[in-house]
C-alpha cells in the first residue's frame, strides 16, 4: 500500500472512530416524573428510582429531556416538533463532524484550534502561529513559511496568507455585511484589494478595470473613471456626474451632469442653448460674425 492510500485509510478509519466515540457520548433519555422546589425529578428508562437534576431549565411533568453530565435539555413536549431520536442523531452527529474535522486537520498536516475570534485551521501549530501573528508576520515566505490559515466564525470565513485575506465567504450577518463571496489579490484587506464580489446585490470583477453587473444593469468602469453602463435600452458613456452620452432606442443625448445640453433625434440635432464662434451655415446661405462686429447674411453658392 503507498504511503497516500495509507494515509487515506487512517483518516477513514479516524472518522470512523471519531462516530462511535460520538454515538458512545450520546446523552441519555429520560421523561420528567415531577418538579418540587426548583428541582426537576426525572426517570431514566428501567430505573425504579428517580434521579433529582437540579439544572434550572423550566421542565414540566411528562416532558421528555437529554441528560449529559448532570446537565439536561428539554427536547419533546407539546410545544416542540423535534423527536427524540432526531435529538440524539444530531448530537452525535454534530460530535462526529467535528472530530472528523480534527481527524482530517491532522492527517494533512493542519492545525485545528478554537481562540476568542472563531475557529482557526493553521498549517502551524498554535504557539508558532500566534507567535508569528504578534511579530506581523514578519518571517512570512509564500515557500516555506507562508503561514496559511482558515478563519470561522459567526460572521463568515476567511482564508488567509498570514493576517492577509485571499478570499472571504459572508454569511452578512452583521451590521452593513452584505451575504456573498469575494477576492483578494492578497496585498492586503481593504476595498480596493477585492478584485472579484459576488452577491445578491450584483457581481464587481476587476480591480482597476472593473465590471460590475447589479439589478439596473452592467457598468464597466477603466482607472480614470471613465464610466460605460448598459441597463434596460439604454447605454451609458462617462459618470453620471460628469460629461455623458446616453444613448437610446430613439436618441442620443449630450449631458453636463443633470443638465441636459442637446440631443439628437429624428435626424434633428435639438441644442437648447448655442454659441457660435464666426458663422453658421444654412443651406447656401450663412450668418457670418464680421471684423467689425456685425452679424452677415451672406450668400456662399450651391449647397455642395
Amino acid at each position: 500500500m503507498s504511503i497516500a492510500a495509507r494515509k487515506l485509510a487512517d483518516l477513514f478509519k479516524a472518522q470512523a472512530s471519531a462516530i462511535e466515540e460520538a454515538r458512545a457520548s450520546t446523552p441519555s433519555k429520560a421523561t420528567v416524573t415531577r418538579v418540587e422546589d426548583g428541582v426537576t425529578y426525572v426517570k431514566f428508562p428501567g430505573a425504579e428510582e428517580e434521579t433529582p437534576l437540579d439544572d434550572g431549565m423550566g421542565a414540566r411533568e411528562g416532558e421528555q429531556v437529554l441528560v449529559d453530565r448532570g446537565t439536561a435539555s428539554v427536547v419533546a413536549n407539546g410545544s416542540t416538533s423535534i423527536r427524540l431520536e432526531e435529538a440524539e442523531d444530531l448530537s452525535y452527529q454534530s460530535q462526529a463532524m467535528a472530530a472528523a474535522a480534527r481527524s482530517v486537520a491532522e492527517a494533512t498536516g493542519q492545525h485545528l484550534w478554537s481562540a476568542d475570534d472563531g475557529l482557526h485551521v493553521t498549517d502551524t501549530a498554535r504557539d508558532a502561529y500566534e507567535a508569528a501573528a504578534g511579530s506581523g508576520f514578519d518571517d512570512l515566505d509564500p515557500v516555506t513559511k507562508p503561514y496559511n490559515n482558515v478563519l470561522m466564525n459567526s460572521l463568515g470565513q476567511l482564508f488567509r496568507r498570514g493576517d492577509v485575506n485571499l478570499l472571504a465567504l459572508l454569511a452578512g450577518n452583521s451590521e452593513g455585511q452584505g451575504r456573498g463571496v469575494a477576492v483578494y489579490d492578497g496585498e492586503g484587506n481593504a476595498s480596493q484589494n477585492i478584485v472579484g464580489s459576488f452577491g445578491k446585490d450584483g457581481v464587481e470583477v476587476g480591480a482597476w478595470y472593473r465590471v460590475r453587473i447589479v439589478s439596473d444593469g452592467m457598468h464597466v468602469v477603466d482607472p480614470l473613471n471613465v464610466e460605460l453602463a448598459a441597463y434596460g435600452d439604454q447605454a451609458r458613456i462617462g459618470q453620471l456626474a460628469d460629461f455623458h452620452i446616453v444613448t437610446t432606442s430613439t436618441q442620443m443625448e449630450f449631458h453636463q451632469g443633470e443638465t441636459l445640453a442637446g440631443y439628437v433625434s429624428n435626424n434633428e440635432l435639438n441644442i437648447p442653448n448655442a454659441v457660435i464662434g464666426r458663422s453658421m451655415r444654412i443651406g447656401d446661405w450663412a450668418w457670418v460674425r464680421e471684423d467689425d462686429g456685425n452679424l452677415s447674411l451672406v450668400w456662399i453658392g450651391d449647397d455642395a
